[in-house]
C-alpha cells in the first residue's frame, strides 16, 4: 500500500527499495492501472484521468499491458507499436542486436521469465513516447545482458524512469536522480551515482543525507558509519540491517 507519497519524478530517475516496496504499485497508478483511494496523479500538469489513454505519452514494461493478448512476440510488438506511434524497424534492430530474432515466432507464455523480460523492455524502448516506465529492467537476465541492457537505458536516459532492487548499476547513472521507496513510503531525491558512497545507519544521525523508515525505525542515509550501499548486492537487504544491523 502507497502512503503519503508528494514528489515530482522526471526522467532520468530510478526508484530504489526492496522487493514488496511498492515500487511496481506505483508505477501501476502513475499508468492509470491501479485506482486510487485517494491523492492525485498528474503527467506533465494534467491529472491522468484526463488523459487516460494518449497514444505517445508513457510506455512501459509492465506484464500486464501486453498479456491480454496471445500472439507472437513479432506480432505483439508490431500491433503494440502501431498503437503508440512505435518504431518497429527499432525494436527488430534492438532484437537483432541482443540475439532474440529466433524467440519472435513465439508467445510470451512460451519462453523464459528473463527473455520475455528482455522483450517487453525492448518493445517499451522502442516507442516514441515521452516517457518510458521500466519495472526491473535487468530482473532474470544474465550478467552480459544486463550490462547491455543498461547501456541501451543510458542512451535513453532522457525519457526513463525505472525502479529496481539492484545496487550494482548506480555508479553507471550519472546525472540520475534517485528516490528511495520502502514501505509503500517515496523518499529523495538524491544523486544516484553518490548511493555507492553512503552507508545506512540506524536513527536519525546529523548529516544525514536522507532519513527514512524501515519496519517503523528510522534509519539515516549518510558518509561513514553502516552499512554500505556499495556491499549490498540488493536493497532487500535493507530488511536485514534493520532486523540485525547489517
Amino acid at each position: 500500500m502507497l502512503k503519503g507519497i508528494d514528489c515530482i519524478i522526471e526522467p532520468p530517475t530510478v526508484l530504489l527499495g526492496p522487493n514488496g516496496a511498492g515500487k511496481t504499485t506505483l508505477f501501476r497508478v502513475i499508468l492509470g492501472l491501479t485506482p486510487l483511494s485517494s491523492g492525485r496523479v498528474e503527467i506533465d500538469g494534467i491529472d491522468i484521468d484526463s488523459i487516460h489513454g494518449v497514444p505517445g505519452l508513457v510506455a512501459t514494461n509492465l506484464d500486464e499491458v501486453y498479456t491480454l493478448l496471445k500472439l507472437p512476440i513479432k506480432d505483439l510488438a508490431r500491433l503494440y507499436l502501431d498503437l503508440v506511434d512505435g518504431d518497429p524497424d527499432k525494436f527488430m534492430s534492438l532484437a537483432s542486436e541482443f540475439g532474440i530474432t529466433h524467440l519472435l515466432s513465439k508467445d510470451l507464455w512460451s519462453v523464459s521469465a528473463g527473455e520475455k523480460r528482455l522483450a517487453l523492455n525492448l518493445i517499451a524502448l522502442s516507442t516514441r513516447c515521452r516517457y518510458v516506465l521500466l519495472d526491473e529492467p535487468f530482473e532474470n537476465l544474465d550478467p552480459r545482458m544486463r550490462v547491455r541492457m543498461l547501456n541501451t537505458v543510458l542512451s535513453e536516459s532522457r525519457r526513463v524512469i525505472m525502479n529496481t532492487h539492484a545496487t550494482w548499476l548506480l555508479k553507471w547513472l550519472k546525472e540520475w536522480r534517485a528516490f528511495i521507496v520502502v514501505s509503500g513510503r517515496v523518499y529523495g531525491p538524491v544523486e544516484a551515482s553518490t548511493l555507492p558512497q553512503l552507508s545506512i545507519a540506524p536513527g536519525e544521525r546529523s548529516g544525514a543525507v536522507l532519513v527514512f523508515e524501515v519496519e517503523g525505525r528510522k534509519y539515516s542515509l549518510l558518509q561513514g558509519e553502516g552499512a554500505k550501499i556499495s556491499e549490498m548486492d540488493s536493497l532487500d537487504r535493507l530488511y536485514e540491517v534493520a532486523a540485525y544491523g547489517g
